[in-house]
């Protein structure tokens, strides 16, 4: 899995797959997505779908996501 580096979010940040990683100050911050957006279940069920993420949008979401809590933290410190 490729690992992109994320500038403007904290002191150090990176995106893999579906984790967004930032390091502020003292802290780090983990933000994992963990579920599908369609499809999923048991493989073996009658009407099983392959989930069907969209890897850009997850990981613009998160970042979205982290933002936040940056933010939040720098304003307590």
């Amino acid at each position: 899995m490729p690992i992109k580096r994320l500038t403007g979010l904290g002191d150090r940040a990176f995106a893999v797959a579906d984790q967004v990683r930032v390091l502020a100050g003292n802290r780090l911050i983990t933000l994992t997505y963990d579920g599908t957006n369609v499809g999923g279940g048991p493989r073996d069920a009658p009407g099983y779908q392959k989930p069907d993420l969209d890897e850009a949008a997850l990981r613009k979401s998160l970042i979205r996501t982290a933002r936040s809590f940056v933010s939040g933290l720098s304003a307590h410190d």
